[in-house]
């Protein structure tokens, strides 16, 4: 409820009799329900000043939260003041570490750990590292005891070492002479080894093949000498050449122009202890000759089989 001056007199806000319209000083509409002070009625003599244009502004705002926004304040009017910092705890707001960014300054203490980190602990470390320190510095690394790459003489040949240098390789190593040579002839014969020079016909022993000599069964045991029927001979013998003939049974040898029986007991094959029977085939089936002055002896009946020949140039008796 109001109290208006104007022409007509005094009357109350909201009086149903009342006219809307200038009343002079202040403005009555909407069936009295409104009422506007007009510009300038009011005076800075009785509000000490007049009032400007801002005042205005916040008496025609509708609310608290209007206010504001007209003071440009935003939320920092209604935010708690204990979310500022003060002058009392130590750092004003202006002064104080942003969340994110900014720097610090003076010494940093704290009773817990950063990032689970010990500051302590992690700070002897640190101290116990020497002033721009850098392991990769040939020079600290040498220190070290390190063996450097410049230091070898075929890196390569180090890197592609495998495997593990054990004490028992060492001991090994200790073992060998100085500047030992496999290689040098001197060494090589101390240790018992047949040299060339020692050897006069070196080339037939470099050729020598297992086919060239006579296997034997032992030490103590027999050779064993090559072993087949008469038909299975080898067609170029030379004198000296000696068999077993498996059709005969018996040992035979070439002397440069024929096979002949050799053996003890008289030669050729026999029967019984002792050599007790001597025997011969009944068929002859290769080509014989019995030289000059040469006799032989034979139990018939003797065949020659198709295309053999026996050649008597000395004396063949059969029985």
């Amino acid at each position: 409820m109001g109290i208006y001056r104007g022409a007509g007199g005094a009357g109350i806000a909201g009086d149903p009799n009342q006219i809307d319209g200038d009343k002079g000083d202040i403005v009555v509409s909407s069936g009295g329900l409104s009422w506007v002070v007009k510009d300038g009625v009011i005076q800075t003599a009785n509000l000490g000043g007049d009032i400007t244009t801002a005042g205005k502004a916040l008496l025609d705002d509708a609310s608290a939260s209007a206010q504001r926004t007209t003071l440009g304040l935003g939320t920092v009017a209604t935010t708690p003041i204990s979310d500022y910092a003060t002058a009392a705890q130590g750092t004003v707001a202006d002064a104080a570490l942003p969340r994110t960014g900014g720097a610090m300054t003076g010494a940093i203490t704290t009773s817990s750990t950063f990032d689970g980190r010990s500051v302590a602990t992690d700070g002897t470390k640190l101290d116990g590292v020497e002033a721009l320190a850098d392991v990769t510095d040939t020079t600290n690394v040498t220190a070290a005891g390190a063996l450097m790459d410049s230091e070898l003489a075929d890196i390569a040949a180090v890197k592609a070492t495998t495997g593990t240098f054990l004490v028992a390789d060492q001991t090994k190593l200790d073992n060998i002479e100085a500047l030992a040579d496999v290689t040098d002839a001197t060494n090589v014969t101390a240790s018992g080894a047949l040299m060339d020079s020692e050897v006069t016909n070196l080339a037939q022993v470099k050729a020598f093949d297992t086919t060239d000599y006579v296997a034997k069964t032992s030490a103590t045991g027999s050779a064993v000498m090559p072993s087949g029927t008469t038909g299975e001979r080898n067609g170029s013998p030379a004198a000296g050449n000696l068999r077993f003939n498996s059709t005969d049974t018996s040992f035979e040898g070439y002397d440069g122009s024929a096979w002949g029986a050799i053996g003890g007991g008289g030669g050729g094959p026999s029967l019984g202890t002792n050599s007790i029977i001597r025997t011969n085939a009944q068929t002859i089936s290769e080509n014989i000759t019995i030289p000059v002055g040469t006799n032989g002896m034979s139990i018939g009946d003797i065949t020659i089989a198709d295309t053999y020949t026996v050649t008597v140039n000395g004396r063949w008796v059969v029985i």
